[in-house]
C-alpha cells in the first residue's frame, strides 16, 4: 500500500508541472533567505502545486498550510501540531525537514521575543491611565470629605458625634415580674362521694367505640371534644388515649376505676346507659378519680 500512495504522489507531481507555467510563478529570488513558510511556498510553486492539491496528499488543512507559508503561527493549533505539518510539507515537496523545523522553531522564538518587547515598549511609553484615574479618584474623595466637613461646621453641628460615658452604658433589661398560674382545679370525691356536673346531654357524631370486650361494663364516658383520657382498675392502665367527638370507652365491670384527664368537662358520663352529665366542669383537670357504678347508680337512677 505504502508503494501505491508513494506511486500517486509523484503522479501527481508529474501531471501538476504539466499544469502551471514558471512565467506565472514569481522570481525565486523573492523566497531565498526568508522563511520556512516562503521557502515551502517558493518549492510547491517550482513543482507546480495548489494548496488544495497539497492538503489532500499529505491529509492537511488548507487553512494550517496558509498559516504555515505566511508564517502565522498563531492559526495553528499548537507547535507540537505545527512542527509535523512542517515535516509532512518539507517532504513533499522535497526539501530538508530537519532544517526547515530547526528554522521553523528558531523563527517561532523570534516572533514571540518581538510581540513581547512591542507589549513592553508600549506599556513603558503608553500614558499611565490607570494611575492618573487612581490620583483623580483620591482627589475627588478629599474634595467630598472636606465639603461635607465645612458644612456641618457652618451649620453648628458636630462633624462626630461626642462619646460621652453616658451614652455608654447599656440599659440594663428590667427585671419581668413572674408569671403566676392557677393552679388547674383537680376533680376529686366531696365527703365520700363523687357528684357528676349537671349538664344537658347533647347529640354528637357517631364516633369510635372503645373497650367493646368491655361489654358487661355499666360505666361509659364518651367525649364532648378533643380530649386525653387515662383509665386504671385494679392497679394497672386499661386504657390511654386522645379521644375524639363522638368516641366513647366503656370501662371493665368491677370495683372503682381511677379517671385522669386534663379537661372534666369535656367528658359526657353514663352509669347503666343512663346519663348523669359531664364528668366536671369545663377547663377542670382530673387526676386518679374514683368513679364507683355502685356509687352513681342511685345518682343514674334519680336521672
Amino acid at each position: 500500500m505504502a508503494d501505491a500512495k508513494k506511486s500517486g504522489l509523484n503522479s501527481l507531481r508529474k501531471s501538476a508541472r504539466g499544469r502551471l507555467h514558471l512565467r506565472e510563478i514569481k522570481g525565486e529570488e523573492e523566497f531565498q533567505n526568508e522563511t520556512v513558510g516562503a521557502d515551502l511556498r517558493a518549492a510547491r510553486l517550482r513543482l507546480g502545486y495548489d494548496l488544495g492539491s497539497v492538503a489532500e496528499a499529505i491529509r492537511i488543512k488548507v487553512e494550517h498550510l496558509k498559516a504555515i507559508e505566511e508564517g502565522d503561527i498563531q492559526r495553528l493549533p499548537g507547535m507540537t501540531y505545527a512542527l509535523g505539518f512542517v515535516r509532512s510539507y518539507a517532504n513533499f515537496v522535497g526539501l530538508g525537514a530537519d532544517e526547515c523545523i530547526r528554522r521553523f522553531k528558531a523563527e517561532a522564538t523570534q516572533r514571540q521575543e518581538m510581540r513581547f518587547s512591542a507589549i513592553t515598549r508600549s506599556d513603558e511609553g503608553g500614558f499611565p491611565f490607570a494611575t492618573l484615574g487612581i490620583v483623580v479618584i483620591v482627589i475627588l474623595l478629599s474634595v467630598l470629605g472636606w465639603y461635607v466637613a465645612s458644612m456641618a461646621l457652618k451649620s453648628g453641628q458636630p462633624v462626630v458625634e461626642e462619646v460621652t460615658p453616658e451614652t455608654l452604658l447599656v440599659e440594663e433589661p428590667q427585671a419581668q415580674p413572674p408569671l403566676v398560674t392557677q393552679a388547674p382545679e383537680v376533680v376529686g370525691l366531696t365527703d365520700g362521694k363523687f357528684e357528676p356536673f349537671a349538664a344537658p346531654l347533647e347529640t354528637l357524631p357517631d364516633g369510635t367505640a372503645w373497650g367493646s370486650e368491655n361489654f358487661d361494663g355499666r360505666i361509659r364516658l364518651r367525649a364532648r371534644e378533643e380530649v386525653w383520657i387515662r383509665v386504671e382498675a385494679e392497679g394497672r392502665v386499661m386504657f390511654e388515649r386522645t379521644l375524639r367527638p363522638g368516641d366513647s370507652y366503656r370501662a371493665p365491670k368491677g370495683g372503682p376505676i381511677l379517671l385522669s384527664t386534663r379537661n372534666a368537662g369535656a367528658l359526657d358520663l353514663f352509669v347503666d346507659e343512663a346519663y348523669l352529665g359531664r364528668v366536671g366542669r369545663s377547663g377542670t383537670m382530673s387526676a386518679g378519680l374514683a368513679l364507683s357504678a355502685d356509687d352513681l347508680a342511685p345518682t343514674a337512677q334519680e336521672q
